[in-house]
This record gives structure tokens, C-alpha cells and sequence, in this order.
């Protein structure tokens, strides 16, 4: 054991000393050991690169060899290829100057290296000479095919050398990655070792030291975080006592804050779980009315939400018990909390600094929370809280409110936006009117109640027509106006749909054929007396039936479909009522009623 005189710290700075001197030891030897494998793996990648291109170079004199020996060698083309041979058996021979080889490497190199550079000078001439003068070609080609015979025996005995050289530093790199694995895992059990001694040498001296705090720490570690150590003297031991109270002092500060935060957690994850089960805006209003009476019972609270246009607020929800905090706020741009983008706490509604919206609100003083409320980026409101300067909000209540504005944006934004979307989906982007897909839905409903309805099937006449003579704007514009007087002879009950083209289907339900009939008269007198643009008028014919002519919804729109073929047929501007007859047992639509009226001719 450590001499028990010495310090706590002189014994942990002497361990320390040990501890770094047997690092350094490790740290040289490991380091030697990875430089002797390195220089065995840079000798090994340097023969590798000489055989890489000694080999490279004898196939480029065999390809300059090939077209030298070639019977037909005339042209530019043979020309070229010698001198890229050349170019490419330069390039190849001059890397290996450079490299770190062994000596006879080295030598036998430096020897080649004047027959090569004499053969690529041939080989050049021999290019130069070819298509001008051949007979030098040939005789130059002559001396290199006797030069290549020799050059070739010295160049084929300095690759066998290259490949001895290869496999000597492949297995001298192979016996120095063996021995370095072997002094690592050496010098790692010496290190492990050397820790273990020092861990159990500092362990041992600590430990008795330690003797008179133990208890405390235990009782500490127990749950007991209000017991305390006695702290009687300033020197370690001292120290180390009064770190022990300070960290239990800790541990109760922290445990308060992570209960607080598991509160607010909780608070988060139920609000979540309840917006989630919200099937429209009107349920999530209802959450986030029940949460603010969670949050606070008496603190009044208001959720203000931005209208269609996205500039106006009005207030959506309000606290149950408490009520409206009052806030003034019109627009999302006089909301300071919005404008930032950030949870506002005001502590005194008359402070310097304070939203000028809070002053004048009754006879005292007020503290606020504003929380701005948005989705995607884009504000769709505030969530605002006041009370007494008495009243003064916490961090974890502030942030529990913050939580109740995010997570009702979030759940509001979504709803809002699937309701967009299954209304884009459901409407016809020209008209405005409802679709088929609208429509389908709407008849189950009915069917699913046996609730009776009348069909009503309309058609502009000489729609074409009006696109050649007038242009499609104005085909567009008599859609538009058609559509427009549809929907408002439809009203809240009835469903304007735009079946296709210039085809349009009116759906009243509880009504019959024959009063479905002076609807549609009705729309018929009112289009023919509009006018477009220009001047310009335009009919529509009607075909009429209702749901006690046939079974199925599609049978009724034949039924519609057949009355309005005949009001076409029968002069057009008119309106007709389908009528359905038993043949067979099966009903088919015959010649409709005579419920015809055609406005007279201007």
C-alpha cells in the first residue's frame, strides 16, 4: 500500500506519473512496430509498382515489334501506332527511376535502361522513316529485330528478378504482420496489466481513506438524499465530503426538474393521443378547451384562429370555466407573439417592454402567455393566457401551454388540410361544383336511408357551336354562369353536380319528378333570359326522373339520360319528364311525358 502520509492528491498524482510513463513505453514500442511494418509494406508496393511497369514496358516493344515484323508496314496508320508504342514504353520506363527498389533492382535497371532508350530511338526512326523513305524503314527495322532478340533475354531475366524480389517482400511483410500482431497484443496485456495494478494500487489507498464517508455515500445511493456527510476538516477527504452533500443537493434539484419534465411529458403525450382521435376542427376545439382546464382551472385562456382569408383571427376556443383572456388581437400581424415566431411571457402588462394589447384590460395589472399557433410554417393563429400579476406562469407551466398551442396547430393544420384536399378532389376545378366521385357518395347516403330524391340532367344547347363562333372563353364563361345558377337552385339541400362536358346533374332530394319538373323550368326561363358577354344567350334542355322509376341510381340516370336525348330531339330549350314502363319484368325508359315547355321564340 501507498504511504498512507502522503495526500490523496500526491497519490493520485504519482499514479498518474506511473500510469503516463508505462504509456509512453507502450506508445515508442507500438510505434516502432507499426514503422517496421510500414517500411516492409512500402518495399513490397515498390517492387509491385516495378513489375507493374517493367512488364507494362516489354508489352509495349512487343506491340512495337508486331508492327515492325507486319508485312504491310506502310501508311500513316502503322506510323501512328509505332509512336504511341513508343510514347507508352517511355512512360512506363521512366517511373521506376524514381522508385525505392532493392539494389540489384536498382542496378539491373539502370542497366537496361540504355538498350531500351537505343530500341524506342530505332523504333522512332523507323516510324519516321516509314511511307518516305523504305528503305531505311527496312533497314532500321532490320537492326531492331536483331536488337529486340537480345534486349528481349535481359529484360525477361530482369522480370524473373522482379518476381524473386516479390515474393521475398511479400513474405517479409508477412513475417512482420505476425510479429506486429504479436508485440500488440504484447504491449495491450501490458497495458491492461500496468492499469489493473495501478486501478487496484489507487483502489486499495482510496478505499481506506474513504471509510468514514462510505456510509453517507450508501445511505445517499439508498434514496436518502436529504442525510448529509459531516464535513470536519479542508483537505481532500474535506473536499470530497462536500462534493458528496453538493451532488445529493444535485440529485434532489434534478429529480424535482425530471418529475416536472415527466408531468409536462405526460401532459404532451395525453394532449397527442387526444387530438389524434379528432375527426374535425370542431372535436380538436373541444380538446383544446378540456386542456386548458387541465392546465390551469381559473386562468382564462383563448385559442384565436385565422379565418379563410388567413389575415382575420376570431376566437375558435375559450377556457370552460375561466373564459376569454380578452385579447384584442384582429390579425395575425398585430400579434407579437406571431410576428416572432416564438412563446411570448409578459410579467407585467405595464412594463416598458410589455404588448401593448395587455394595458387597459380592466383596473390591475396583468401577466400574459402568448403562444403563436402554426403549421408548416404558415401561422393559423394564437393561443393566449392572462392573469393576475399574482398568477406568474412557471417554466414548466409555460412550457406545457407551448405544448398545447404546437400540438393543437399541428392537429388543426391537418385536419384543414385533408379537408381541402378531399374538397379538390371533389370538385370540379372549372365550375366549382361537386363531381361524380361528390355525387356517388351523397346517393349511398341517401339509398343507405331509403330517402327518396328526383334527378334532374341538363346539357347547354349548340355548345359547340358557341366554342367556333364565340371562342372557348365564352364556352367557359356560359359553364361558369350555368353552374353558377345550379348551385343556387340547389341551395343547401340539393347537390349541383357537373356530370361531364357541358352536362350538368341536379340531385333534390324528397322531391318527385313533377316538382324536380318546375325546378328545372324554372332554371331553364332564368338561363334563357341571361345574357354573356356580348350579348350572347344560351339554352339548356332538362331530362327529369326520380328514384321511384327505378331501383338503382344508375337506372334513374338512364331514365334522366333517355328524357333528355328526347327534349334535344324534340327542338332543344325544353324540359322532359322520363317515365319507365314493365316489360318483361324489366323496366325500360319509354317516350317521356309531355311536360314540355319551351319558351317562345324571340
Amino acid at each position: 500500500m501507498m504511504n498512507p502520509k502522503l495526500s490523496v492528491g500526491g497519490r493520485l498524482w504519482l499514479i498518474n506519473a506511473l500510469m503516463s510513463i508505462a504509456i509512453v513505453v507502450v506508445i515508442d514500442q507500438a510505434w516502432r512496430t507499426l514503422d517496421r511494418h510500414r517500411l516492409a509494406a512500402e518495399s513490397l508496393a515498390a517492387v509491385r509498382l516495378a513489375q507493374f511497369h517493367h512488364q507494362n514496358t516489354i508489352a509495349a516493344h512487343d506491340s512495337i515489334r508486331a508492327e515492325i515484323t507486319d508485312p504491310a508496314l506502310a501508311g500513316a496508320a502503322v506510323q501512328a501506332r509505332i509512336r504511341t508504342h513508343v510514347e507508352r514504353a517511355r512512360r512506363e520506363v521512366l517511373p521506376g527511376d524514381g522508385q525505392r527498389l532493392p539494389k540489384a533492382l536498382a542496378d539491373g535497371h539502370a542497366a537496361l535502361r540504355p538498350d531500351i532508350d537505343r530500341q524506342l530511338a530505332r523504333a522512332q526512326r523507323i516510324a519516321d522513316a516509314t511511307g518516305r523513305n523504305s528503305e531505311n524503314a527496312a533497314r532500321e527495322a532490320a537492326a531492331f529485330r536483331a536488337a529486340y532478340v537480345v534486349l528481349q533475354r535481359s529484360m525477361q531475366a530482369q522480370a524473373e528478378l522482379i518476381d524473386q524480389h516479390v515474393r521475398l517482400a511479400q513474405t517479409n511483410l508477412d513475417q512482420e504482420l505476425v510479429a506486429t500482431k504479436q508485440r500488440m497484443l504484447l504491449l495491450g496485456g501490458l497495458v491492461v496489466l500496468t492499469a489493473v495494478l495501478l486501478v487496484a494500487l489507487i483502489g486499495s489507498s482510496v478505499r481506506h481513506s474513504l471509510r468514514n464517508v462510505s456510509g453517507v455515500a450508501r445511505r445517499i445511493a439508498g434514496g436518502e438524499l436529504g442525510v448529509r456527510t459531516q464535513v470536519g476538516s479542508t483537505d481532500e477527504l474535506g473536499e470530497l465530503g462536500d462534493s458528496i452533500n453538493t451532488m445529493a443537493q444535485s440529485l434532489e434539484s434534478m429529480i424535482e426538474r425530471l418529475r416536472a419534465e415527466a408531468e409536462a411529458d405526460a401532459f404532451g403525450t395525453h394532449l397527442a393521443e387526444a387530438l389524434e382521435m379528432a375527426d374535425s376542427e370542431t372535436q380538436a376545439h373541444a380538446v383544446v378547451g378540456h386542456a386548458m382546464q387541465v392546465l390551469a382551472p381559473r386562468v382564462p385562456m383563448e385559442l384565436h384562429l385565422s379565418e379563410a382569408d388567413r389575415l382575420h383571427l376570431k376566437r375558435a376556443v375559450q377556457h370552460p370555466h375561466a373564459g376569454a383572456a380578452g385579447c384584442p388581437v384582429d390579425t395575425s400581424a398585430q400579434c407579437v407573439a406571431v410576428r416572432r415566431g416564438s412563446t411570448q411571457v409578459f410579467t407585467d402588462s405595464e412594463a416598458l417592454n410589455a404588448c401593448p394589447k395587455l394595458r387597459g384590460r380592466g383596473t390591475r395589472n396583468l401577466c400574459a402567455v402568448c403562444v403563436p399557433v402554426s403549421f408548416m410554417g404558415r401561422s393559423l393563429g394564437v393561443l393566449h393566457a392572462s392573469a393576475s400579476l399574482q398568477e406568474v406562469p412557471d417554466r414548466e407551466w409555460v412550457t406545457r401551454f407551448t405544448t398545447l398551442g404546437m400540438q393543437a396547430g399541428a392537429r388543426i393544420g391537418t385536419l384543414r388540410t385533408i379537408l381541402r384536399t378531399q374538397q379538390q378532389a371533389d370538385t370540379d376545378a372549372l365550375t366549382g361544383l361537386q363531381n361524380r366521385r361528390a355525387l356517388e357518395r351523397v346517393v349511398e347516403d341517401l339509398q343507405s336511408g331509403a330517402q327518396p330524391y328526383a334527378l334532374v340532367m341538363a346539357d347547354l344547347d349548340y355548345f359547340k357551336r358557341l366554342n367556333d363562333t364565340q371562342g372557348h372563353d365564352a364556352g367557359d364563361r356560359a359553364l361558369r354562369v350555368f353552374a353558377e345558377l345550379l348551385r343556387r337552385v340547389a341551395g343547401a339541400n340539393g347537390h349541383a353536380v357537373r356530370w361531364g362536358g357541358e352536362e350538368f346533374l341536379l340531385l333534390l332530394p324528397a322531391l318527385d319528378a313533377s316538382q324536380a319538373h318546375e325546378v328545372a323550368q324554372s332554371v331553364r326561363q332564368e338561363l334563357a333570359r341571361t345574357k354573356l358577354s356580348g350579348g350572347v344567350s344560351v339554352t339548356a334542355s332538362f331530362g327529369v326522373a326520380d328514384s321511384a322509376m327505378a331501383e338503382s341510381f344508375n337506372a334513374v340516370v338512364e331514365i334522366c339520360d333517355a328524357a333528355l336525348y328526347q327534349a334535344k330531339a324534340a327542338g332543344r330549350n325544353r324540359v322532359t319528364v322520363g317515365a319507365v314502363a314493365s316489360l318483361g319484368g324489366v323496366q325500360h325508359p319509354l317516350t317521356p311525358t309531355p311536360l314540355q315547355e319551351p319558351l317562345p321564340a324571340e
